[in-house]
């Protein structure tokens, strides 16, 4: 047999070519491209939740005490990212947690369970600690000592901020809600 008419079994190596490798990367980069935005948008909206409830617990708190005529409020624990809705019983300076009906369970969020990565960013002008906005039977908002005597009227906003900056109002005489 000739030389020339030998086939040579020569070994090729498959690999990508230019244009495949440019179609993936075009294809990651869209991807990416609409995935950050709507991960922005999860953040903003479990940020809009914990406003909500936080806003519902400052009523639930301000309708409790008009329901009953003691005193209740709504205590945000800024180390623990907590918020629990607390109200003064007949024995003086003692703040014991509201319980659900049905449940006995006291009313309370745990801030980091309910809306991972959101978070109580201040409270009442502090930063750490804890705060607590009081009502009056009559919905008037209050300040008051940590074992929860010695009412004193509220004299400026009471502020509730989340980690975006958004934030709850209560208005120093008359208790209105803004947000």
């Amino acid at each position: 047999m000739p030389h020339y008419a030998q086939k040579r079994h020569t070994r090729r190596t498959r690999a990508f070519t230019l244009i495949e490798l440019v179609s993936v990367l075009v294809l990651v980069s869209i991807l990416s491209a609409t995935a950050i935005p709507a991960l922005a948008r999860l953040d903003r909206a479990r940020d809009a939740a914990l406003l909500n409830e936080c806003d519902r617990l400052i009523r639930y708190s301000q309708a409790h005490a008009n329901s009953t005529g003691m005193p209740t409020g709504a205590r945000f624990d800024l180390d623990d990212q907590s918020v629990a809705v607390l109200t003064i019983g007949t024995t003086p300076g003692s703040a014991s947690p509201v319980l659900r009906a049905g449940t006995g369970l006291p009313i309370e969020l745990s801030v980091s369970s309910a809306f991972p990565g959101a978070s109580l960013a201040s409270s009442g002008g502090q930063t750490s600690g804890t705060a607590v906005l009081w009502f009056d039977y009559d919905g008037s908002p209050q300040t008051r000592d940590s074992s929860g005597e010695n009412p004193l009227a509220l004299t400026e906003e009471f502020i509730v901020r989340v980690s975006s900056g958004s934030e709850i109002r209560v208005q120093p005489s008359t208790g209105v809600i803004l947000r």
